[in-house]
């Protein structure tokens, strides 16, 4: 019989208003993101109404599907739940007023879910039992003419398409597209429907079902299809576990469950990653998980049902417990045969994905746990283990070497036991749960690194030949263990180079080298030794003779002996009698001669190292042995440089066959420059570090220093003064005093140039060693060079950087020369204000006086610069731009001229260069007798012009050509050049020159002029044209 219809209407009006219909819209078409979302809700009330039957019809048999028929016009949904009563008529025609508020496992209320219907129909009916009715405004039921038998015990819903603002049309795609993309994984934490039959019209149709079967390993295998049209188009099969949680205030007992999806594999099935994992309350939410599985649970959802609220202890409780499930749940995937590594990674594993504020924190936590503390981990074995019994390996080749035994063993682990984590965990196939595996579950790495630390001779003892062999194949790929220290702290020595790894004969176990990096076994030998070798029977094999070759093991020689048994005796506190030593002496000759031995460099080294070398001291004549790195062959020079010198030491050795150099030992003083070695015109590096960095031109090394000199000078004799100062200094004198750069940038582009005096040059000048009497002597700065006595000889440069005096006459002579070429030049160059400088010693008040009268003079010869003044500044800028916009592209023509193919064999300005530049280096003008006005930056030569004499010439050759500064260069080419008379004239007074006349006269626009030449120049100059002109 059906409800009271209009009661329920007038009581509804009572408690919501005559007008509902803006609230009723909201909650439809607002409330809810997706307009189709509300077949997830009558799927949830057909739960809930199969659930209800079955329990007030314990053992009833009844279909558990739920049918929707689509038409175009219209939706029909059917279940055969329990049909409705009174109290369900109230609960679907109200809001916040469901039917199950009192039973939290029932999923579905009549109340906010059922109005999501409202989005696609504004009067859907209820068919069910004794009620029929239409819901009209929301909440008001009315009575309908039945759609169904009398004895049809279905419940159907009839829902029209007659939105207002939704065509049906529109409504009919809608939920096309959702009923056939539902998917059956909506099945999956249902426990009453256990099929979904969709039907579009009489024309295409499909259904999903589940089956569930518990598992004897543990949990349920479920598996859900789809089907559309007859074809299968899903299949998936999951493993499902559950938990029953109680209510902490309710007497119900309510679910948790995760699923992990399975895929079948052609070596078996595994548990397959979800790339979506959405939390699931019945039916996916809106809120992700992180997780590679899914997880279910009855949580409390907010109205739209696509969250959980936040705040809800039951809610905590259900992600706590959920967290448990999850870790106990590993155990069950072990006996189903899914608990590999693939699947490890599948775990929450990533803590950035469930940082410390997560709802989802607890399984992260509980996870870990789990791995930690219970056998749950995969071994290399085929088992499982905790974290606590289990180490990563870093390759297979150390895995085969140590099985689980030998691992605990090397480890020290016992009594526990150790095992290798499976070896499908890499760093590089899954880096990620390497990084979980250490760094959270304290899984401990062991490396070749590692290994190499714990091993001990006890260990090895205790292993056969065929694992020793096993071992040093192992070793052959692992250099980094043993291979010797680089240069500058780079490739540090390896961790068994010096420990007891090698097997010999005897069956000891020793170290390939010694401390000072000494052979300590030697590979096998048909006849006898006395050394310690490999063992044979490990040596045969041919990886392990390739990892003792690699070693640096070789057969024992002389220069075996040398390093093992020689040298060894001159570092104990025995004394080695003059006998042995000189047998030494035999047996390291011949061995020097072994320059094929694979130990020749490593003697070599020992060699220079040690000390056996019988020196003489050069003060007092004591002989001891020392390094031949610190010795100096005895010559006359050496013997008088460091004579009284009691820290220099000479090689007293008699043998004659051993090369003492190759050793060492020193035939030359040792001076102390970094420059010593570069070319006059290139820079050495001094420093070069951020932010600062240092070089010398030519060279030059500030802190140049020569050892012994300071006893040399303090000890000063004339022979020593005569070695010093013929011998030693000349080559040096570079660097003595120079010029260097310092910057803050690499590319020297803001460098800062400084000039000064080397440590070498300083010491030089501080002490008193030039002699100037039998046994006087001063400092450099003290005498002049008509001073210096004794075998000295004469060296003006020399001389100048010291700060030695030049002799008083010739002094006097170049003060006369260098006032005449003051006078003459005052006024008429640039370079006067430098001459003045470099000549200011020759300056008198007379010269003075008569320099500014000249250069007055010039002054007033001197013509008037012109001056083009500019009245508007501005409107001269825009024009010329703007003409400048309009100019012609620049073009070119290809067109053939003719170019001359020969040349001097000489360079002419190399040549030139060498004839026309002084004692003060300065290259100067054959015509206007300058210096050249500037030098080149990179070479720092002067620079000037090559002109050939005439351009008519027959042949080359390179004194044809005039070294002229680029302003007489011109004024030569236009000037003379150019004008055939004077060119003649010029050419023969070349020819009619005496051998004395140096000095050409030639004219320059009428005004007389002349060319200078060198007397080698003028001399070739004539013989060269008189060769050209017959």
């Amino acid at each position: 019989m059906p409800s009271d219809y209009a009661a329920i209407t007038q009581e509804n009006i009572r408690r919501r208003g005559e007008d509902f219909e803006d609230i009723g819209n909201f909650l439809a078409e607002k409330l809810y993101g997706d307009r189709s979302h509300f077949i997830y809700e009558l799927l949830q009330n057909a739960e809930d109404a199969l659930s209800r039957r079955r329990e007030q019809n314990p053992g009833a048999q009844f279909p558990r599907d739920v049918t929707f028929h689509l038409f175009r016009d219209h939706l029909e949904v059917s279940h055969h739940g329990q049909p409705f009563d009174g109290e369900d008529v109230c609960g679907i025609c109200d809001v916040l007023r469901g039917t199950k508020a009192e039973r939290l496992d029932r999923i579905g209320t009549f109340g906010i879910g059922f109005k999501s219907v409202y989005a696609i129909t504004s009067a859907p009916e209820i068919h069910s039992g004794g009620e029929r009715f239409v819901i009209e405004k929301f909440i008001r039921p009315k009575e309908v003419a039945p759609r169904l038998p009398d004895d049809d015990d279905r419940t159907l819903f009839h829902f029209p398409f007659d939105h207002a603002s939704f065509r049906p049309e529109d409504v009919f795609r809608l939920i096309e597209t959702k009923l056939k993309s539902l998917g059956a994984r909506s099945l999956l934490f249902l426990s009453e429907v256990k099929a979904i039959v969709w039907q579009i019209e009489d024309a295409e149709q499909g259904c999903y079902m589940r089956e569930t079967h518990p598992s004897q390993h543990g949990g349920s295998l479920v598996q859900i299809i789809g089907e559309s049209t007859g074809q299968l188009d899903t299949e998936e099969e999951w493993l499902v576990e559950r938990r029953d949680v109680r209510h902490p205030t309710r007497s119900e007992t309510l679910p948790v469950k995760v699923a992990f999806g399975i895929e079948n594999q052609t070596d078996g099935k595994s548990i397959r990653q979800l790339p979506h994992s959405p939390l699931t309350v019945y039916f996916p939410t809106a809120r992700e998980t992180g997780l590679s599985f899914l997880a279910h649970g009855p949580f409390a959802s907010t109205p739209a049902r696509d969250n959980i609220e936040s705040d809800s202890e039951w809610n905590g409780l259900l992600l706590s417990e959920l967290a448990s499930l999850v870790a106990d749940s590993l155990k069950t995937c072990k006996k189903h045969g899914y608990l590999d590594t693939s699947f490890l990674s599948l775990l929450p594993i990533d803590e950035d994905t469930f940082p410390a504020d997560s709802p989802f924190r607890p399984i992260y936590d509980a996870v870990l746990a789990a791995l930690r503390g219970r056998p749950l981990i995969p071994s290399v074995s085929g088992t499982h283990a905790p974290a606590t019994s289990l180490v990563l390996g870093r390759s297979k080749e150390l895995r085969d070497l140590l099985p689980s035994t030998l691992l605990t063993e090397l480890m020290g682990a016992e009594p526990a036991s150790l095992d290798w984590v499976d070896a499908a965990v890499t760093e590089n196939r899954h880096p990620k749960l390497w990084r979980y595996l250490r760094d959270k579950c304290g899984v401990q790495v062991v490396d070749a690194e590692t290994f190499a630390r714990h091993l001990t001779p006890n260990f090895l003892d205790a292993r056969d030949d065929a694992w020793m062999v096993q071992f040093y194949t192992f070793l052959a790929g692992q250099e980094a263990l043993w291979r010797a220290k680089g240069a500058y702290r780079y490739s540090p020595e390896g961790p068994l180079r010096n420990k007891a790894i090698i097997r010999c004969e005897d069956g000891q176990h020793r170290p390939p080298f010694d401390a000072f990096g000494r052979p300590a076994v030697f590979l096998p030998i048909d006849s006898p030794s006395d050394y310690p070798i490999v063992r044979r029977s490990v040596y045969q094999n041919r990886n392990a003779a390739e990892f003792f070759r690699s070693l640096g093991l070789v057969p024992p020689d002389l220069c075996a002996r040398v390093i093992t048994t020689i040298l060894p005796l001159y570092k104990s506190d025995r004394d080695v009698g003059h006998m042995e030593h000189q047998e030494h002496l035999d047996t390291i000759r011949d061995a020097m001669r072994l320059i094929e031995s694979p130990l020749y460099a490593q003697m070599k080294h020992s060699l220079k190292s040690a000390s056996w070398v019988l020196a003489s001291n050069a003060a007092h004549g004591s002989e001891v042995y020392l390094r031949p790195t610190g010795l100096f062959v005895p010559s006359p020079n050496l013997q008088t440089f460091f004579e009284g010198n009691d820290d220099a030491w000479f090689l007293a050795e008699t043998e004659q066959d051993i090369d003492w150099n190759a050793l060492g030992v020193r035939s030359k003083l040792i001076v102390n420059c970094r420059g010593l070695n570069v070319a006059s015109h290139k820079y050495v590096t001094l420093a070069s570090r951020h932010g600062w960095h240092m070089r010398g031109q030519g060279g030059f090394d500030p802190n140049t220093t020569i050892d012994g000199l300071e006893h040399a000078l303090a000890t000063i004799n004339r022979e020593k003064a005569a070695y010093i100062w013929n011998d030693l200094l000349p080559p040096l004198i570079r660097f003595l005093h120079g010029r260097y750069q310092t910057a803050t940038h690499q590319n020297y582009d803001n460098a800062t140039t400084r000039e000064g005096d080397s440590k070498l040059c300083k010491t030089l000048k501080e002490e008193a060693w030039i002699p100037v009497g039998e046994d006087e002597f001063k400092r450099p700065e003290e005498c002049t060079v008509a001073d210096m006595v004794g075998e000295l000889k004469r060296n003006e440069e020399l001389a100048m950087v010291l700060g030695i005096q030049p002799d008083p006459a010739i002094v006097a002579v170049e003060k006369h020369s260098a006032r005449k070429s003051l006078v003459t030049k005052a006024g008429f160059q640039p370079e006067i204000a430098a001459l003045l400088v470099q000549h200011r010693a020759v300056l008198t008040i007379e010269l003075i006086t008569e320099i500014v009268a000249a250069r007055d003079e010039h002054r007033s010869n001197s013509p008037e610069f012109p001056e083009r003044p500019v009245p508007n500044k501005e409107r001269r800028a825009k024009r010329v731009g703007k003409r400048v916009r309009k100019a012609d592209p620049k073009t070119y023509d290809k067109r053939k001229r003719s170019v001359r193919k020969t040349g001097p064999q000489q360079s002419p300005k190399v040549w030139l260069r060498g004839m026309y530049t002084n004692a003060r280096d300065v290259t100067v003008c054959q015509m206007c007798r300058n210096g050249m006005p500037f030098r080149v930056p990179k070479t720092g030569e002067y620079y000037f012009e090559a002109v050939q004499v005439a351009d008519n010439f027959s042949v080359e050759d390179h004194c044809l050509y005039l070294a002229l500064c680029p302003l007489c260069a011109a004024k030569y080419t236009v000037l003379v050049k150019k004008d055939e008379n004077r060119l003649s004239e010029f050419v023969w007074a070349i020819e009619q020159a005496e051998p004395t006349d140096y000095e050409i006269p030639v004219q320059l626009n009428g005004r007389p002029a002349s060319v200078r030449f060198v007397e080698t120049h003028i001399l070739d100059l004539k013989a060269a044209l008189a060769e050209c002109l017959s």
